[in-house]
């Protein structure tokens, strides 16, 4: 049994052509590149995660497949400003499986 299934919360989001999406503690993707898929390339998601090990698979996978409209952003989004990421510049923010890591 899983914990959560990214598609069908994908589906649940009502994610639309051309949105914004922030997918914070991104891991190894699974809701980021569901969530590029579904905002097309005149979409954007910003894949952020403080583990770059992480990260850095994230991106060559992008690569790969050509996923054009995930950025990977290095940050921590317990910290204040941690995201990198201005005020009201998404439509969306996931947040799934991250809370365990943040102290308080």
């Amino acid at each position: 049994m899983r914990f959560a299934n990214p598609q069908k919360n994908i589906e649940q989001f009502g994610l639309s052509f051309g949105m914004c999406v922030a997918d914070f503690g991104a891991g190894p993707g699974h809701y980021s590149f569901l969530s590029a898929k579904a905002v097309g390339s005149e979409g954007k998601v910003f894949a952020i995660d403080i583990q770059p090990e992480l990260l850095s698979t994230l991106k060559n996978q992008a690569r790969k497949s050509f996923q054009g409209n995930i950025e990977v952003i290095h940050g921590d989004v317990s910290k204040n400003g941690g995201t990198k990421l201005s005020d009201q510049s998404v439509d969306v923010v996931i947040m799934s499986n991250v809370l365990f890591q943040i102290e308080d």
